[in-house]
């Protein structure tokens, strides 16, 4: 993992799913404040595509439609709520742009307080 991340590389977590989701995955990053971005794709008659994202300071996670690619989107019927709620564009595109994968802080590895450093493997 040190090497992936210290080359820019990409680390991957694997969970059992449920319908794309992976709650025991995503809860383990909450109770060690592991920031996460998850994105699934549809399963045809059984759940549409879809994210869901939190960091460290978020009370929950936050869901939002997606594309087959992983990428944000909003529904005709969304837009509409969102225009009775007294929502912008502005305001939409803000929360969409939060549910960019690339909107996630990279993950970087810290020793414990006096640990000695740990080389890369």
């Amino acid at each position: 993992m040190r090497e992936a991340l210290a080359e820019g590389g990409s680390v991957v977590f694997e969970d059992l799913q449920d319908c794309g989701r992976t709650p025991g995955l995503d809860a383990f990053c909450r109770v060690h404040g592991l920031s996460y971005h998850a994105a699934w794709v549809a399963r045809v008659g059984q759940f549409e595509a879809g994210l869901e994202y939190w960091q460290p300071g978020m009370a929950e996670p936050v869901e939002e439609a997606a594309d087959e690619g992983g990428e944000p989107m909003i529904t005709l019927a969304a837009l509409r709520r969102c225009q009775d709620a007294g929502k912008t564009v502005s305001d939409i595109l803000a929360r969409l742009e939060q549910a960019v994968a690339d909107a996630m802080p990279p993950l970087t590895l810290v020793g414990a307080a006096g640990a000695a450093p740990q080389a890369a493997a």
